[in-house]
């Protein structure tokens, strides 16, 4: 009996000991590790502030599911406070469909701001037709601060970040690496067409920009921009310009149509304005190709954009209707585009820093540069804190400064304290006789009174008559007064003799008993 007991024993501590080895077994090899499923944040409201907080994954997609309730955040921001990955351990450039799939943010009105943060694991794929992006309209919006990466848009036609522009649209300190397809007509890393029917004039401006990713086509493609073309049958009076300063490519652009792919742009067909860019990724033309047509020639200004020297790729096409094109380099005009290291590139005088200008940086590596903002988000920020403590007249709040790149932002309110009131009575108007008079205290911060009061009035002042002097007596020449003082000092100089005379006569008497 007891060696069963001690066999039934031994067998479970066994078992004790092989079922964590084969649990860490399974997540090792990842067959039992899997990427969560998402779902949109119920009550995904504004905070006290008014802004939007995206905080989740979940917070994310609820970003999509209710633009129609904030009517597609016209005039609203919306702050990353956390780097969001949609696909946790997922690859993009596997192009397999994820867990969580990105349901396309129709319109956007309104701001987002990464605050340095990024949005990884984004997938749309639509080969039936339609637009393939993480937004698929853009009007009057604003990104900056942001990072989006490890992210797949493919689809038949206008794929990219943003697939179309509808109003002026701006992007600051934006960095992509994604991966960007269009089987039948265009695409753009950032931006791929711009659209109206309104009478709007839409436009798009980047700043401080960089594409990394890969951007592949039947027609126009871009690292930037696809194409800011006009269609014949808009009606919009916009002039459809785009301009780019501070902006790279690095990425791999490519398109089936001939002179369609550009680093900055695959197809600028109107006005368009690039300032201190750079092209250093794979094209098969480095700045961009200008295929404007004779009745839409517009002015083109290529100014200290260059593109990685020794590479085969050109330097620009253009058709014979794009006459109206500047080349200026160091404030000299040119007839050709010119090459530049990355060593080279962020010694240019242009590119240094000056003024608020903080100009371009070179990675650790050597390999890349880049506008220095975008450079230093990417390496992460380092905030630096300064706490302004609530008043009676304004909350309290902490400025979040980065030590890096500059950028600052406030949180953590705090609401307004009550007021601090000061010990002494103010008099507004003094207390007379005929009328009271008024006084209040005052809040030693802001000044603003904190209460009130009445002084009483002055009661009356009495009056009393003056004293006359007593006549002269006829007699002795002197006051009344002084008469009265004098007869009354000669009763008490009388009396004391009196009472001495009969003290020495009563001694007397004494003394002569007793010689009796």
């Amino acid at each position: 009996m007891k060696n069963s007991i001690k066999k039934i024993a031994a067998l479970l501590l066994a078992l004790a000991v092989m079922i964590p080895v084969g649990v860490i077994g399974v997540f090792a090899d990842g067959t039992a590790a899997s990427t969560p499923t998402y779902t949109a944040t119920t009550k995904w409201e504004p905070n006290e502030n008014g802004v939007f907080e995206i905080a989740t994954p979940g917070d994310l997609l609820a970003m999509a599911s209710n633009r129609k309730t904030y009517a597609n955040y016209k005039d609203k921001t919306i702050v990353l406070t956390a780097d969001i990955d949609l696909n946790p351990g997922w690859d993009a450039s596997t192009k397999t469909e994820p867990t969580n799939i990105w349901a396309s943010l129709w319109n956007f009105q309104g701001t987002l701001d990464g605050q340095g943060h990024s949005i990884k694991g984004l997938y749309v794929k639509n080969d039936a037709g339609g637009n393939c992006s993480f937004i698929v309209q853009s009007e009057g919006a604003t990104y900056k601060n942001l990072k989006v990466e490890n992210s797949y848009f493919s689809g038949t036609v206008d794929s990219g970040f943003v697939a179309c522009v509808k109003g002026a649209t701006t992007f600051t300190d934006v960095y992509i690496d994604t991966i960007v397809e269009a089987s039948e007509t265009g695409a753009g890393g950032f931006v791929s067409w711009f659209f109206t029917s309104s009478a709007s004039a839409p436009s798009a401006t980047f700043t401080n920009c960089v594409f990394a990713g890969s951007v592949s086509a039947a027609t126009y493609a871009g690292g930037i921009l696809g194409t800011n073309f006009k269609a014949d049958n808009d009606k919009g009076t916009g002039d459809f310009s785009v301009t780019m300063t501070d902006c790279a490519n690095y990425g791999t652009v490519t398109s089936k149509a001939a002179d369609m792919a550009g680093g900055l742009v695959g197809n600028a067909v109107n006005k368009a304005t690039f300032t201190r860019c750079y092209n250093a990724g794979t094209v098969a033309t480095a700045i961009a190709n200008l295929n404007q047509v004779a009745d839409k020639t517009q002015p083109v200004v290529i100014e200290d954009t260059y593109y990685l020297a020794g590479t085969d790729v050109k330097a620009l096409t253009k058709t014979a209707a794009a006459t109206n094109v500047t080349l200026k380099y160091d404030g000299a005009t040119t007839t050709d585009a010119k090459t530049a290291t990355v060593a080279e590139l962020v010694a240019k005088t242009p590119f240094k820093a000056a003024g608020e200008y903080k100009g371009w940086a070179t990675s650790k590596d050597g390999k890349t540069a880049m506008p220095l903002l975008v450079m230093e988000n990417l390496e992460g920020h380092n905030y630096t804190t300064k706490v302004t403590a609530p008043t009676c007249a304004n909350r309290g709040f902490t400025t979040y400064t980065c030590a890096n790149c500059g950028h600052s932002y406030e949180g953590d309110y705090v609401e307004p304290v009550a007021h601090t009131e000061g010990a002494d009575w103010i008099v507004d108007r003094p207390a007379t006789e005929e009328f009271a008079g008024s006084r209040h205290k005052e809040c030693t911060v802001c000044g603003k009174t904190t209460q009130s009061g009445v002084i009483p009035q002055l009661e009356p002042t009495e009056t009393t008559a003056p004293e006359t002097e007593a006549p002269e007596d006829e007699t002795t020449g002197t006051a009344g007064n002084d008469k009265e003082k004098s007869g009354c000092g000669s009763s008490i100089a009388l009396g004391s003799a009196l009472g001495m005379s009969a003290m020495i006569a009563l001694g007397a008497a004494v003394v002569f008993k007793k010689r009796k």
